[in-house]
């Protein structure tokens, strides 16, 4: 949809928002900055997340829907697999589609896990987001409540070095067992000499 004053705001319809509460700032890429909460707003709209708040409320630190209207709910991390399973057991969001990480270096919670499910049904899907500390960045495995996590939490593991506890086998599985780096990390070098092996 285009706004009068020529902006782009995505559509909500079909999405649960009760209201189109988008910050214009957000919408139009101006002053946007690297946080890991930029661009969410508080109103999400979804039954399924106020139903998670009510049940864990000590879990959740806030949440919220992204330009797109998903919502989005970030988790205490020691608490991010009651949330999972929650979200899988009361409001049938049985796919892990994605696990991901973010690296945010001036922030105190420097490393972001993000988990994606689905609700197979009618597609909707949630983020659930957890700060770890820059420090022994460690999160507990999803492995035991979603098969699908045990390759992404190894590319995580290995592309940002955030440990999974509890993980059947937490290896490497892009790099070489004796890579020196995490190569998704903001300090990793991105030019520089090209050694070839023999």
């Amino acid at each position: 949809m285009t706004e009068p004053d020529g902006t782009t705001k995505p559509s909500d319809e079909g999405r649960g928002l009760r209201d189109s509460t988008y910050s214009r700032q957000f919408v139009t890429g101006k002053g946007v900055a690297a946080d890991p909460w930029a661009g969410i707003v508080e109103e999400h709209g979804s039954a399924d997340v106020s139903s998670l708040v009510a049940a864990l409320p000590d879990a959740v630190v806030r949440a919220g829907a992204d330009a797109s209207g998903d919502p989005v709910v970030q988790a205490v991390p020691a608490e991010v697999i009651a949330i999972l399973t929650h979200l899988r057991d009361e409001a049938g969001y049985t796919m892990l589609t994605d696990l991901t990480a973010a690296d945010y270096p001036e922030e105190d919670d420097r490393f972001w896990v993000v988990y994606i499910l689905t609700r197979v049904g009618d597609g909707l899907t949630v983020r659930v987001k957890a700060g770890l500390p820059e420090e022994n960045p460690e999160i507990e495995s999803a492995v035991p409540i979603f098969a699908s996590a045990n390759w992404l939490e190894r590319e995580v593991f290995d592309m940002f070095g955030v440990r999974f506890s509890n993980h059947p086998n937490l290896e490497r599985i892009l790099m070489p067992d004796d890579y020196g780096a995490h190569p998704m990390r903001k300090e990793f070098p991105v030019t520089g000499d090209i050694v070839m092996r023999d």
